[in-house]
């Protein structure tokens, strides 16, 4: 969540991926070390992708798709499985929905279960 949180302070039409919950959502010692690091962001990409090459675009690409695709697909879907959220750093309790939903999914998917 850290690389997408960062990625909210590059213009908007620089963005991969755009999540206005990727900052609050974090813990505030991460908040805090996004918002000190965010000068270094290039630099901190660029040492990322020396070492792990294709780290930083993999993760904020990855989200974009599936925004994409809900987006998309809104119509046609009836429910969201997500698999990859075991962090529980998304999600939030929902009395209206009954449980867990997904926070970055609950205003797209109306009326659509949402599972995690």
């Amino acid at each position: 969540m850290v690389i997408v949180a960062m990625e909210q302070y590059f213009p908007e039409a620089e963005r991969i991926v755009t999540d206005n919950l990727a900052l609050p959502i974090l813990p505030f010692g991460y908040r805090a070390e996004v918002k000190l690091l965010w000068p270094f962001t290039k630099w901190i990409i660029k040492k990322s992708e020396q070492k792990v090459p294709g780290l930083w675009g993999s993760i904020v690409s990855r989200k974009r798709y599936i925004d994409d695709r809900l987006s998309v697909d809104a119509g046609q879907i009836e429910a969201v499985v997500n698999l990859g959220q075991s962090n529980g750093l998304c999600v939030r309790k929902s009395s209206d929905r009954g449980g867990e939903i997904s926070l970055r999914f609950h205003s797209r998917m109306q009326g659509i279960p949402v599972l995690q």
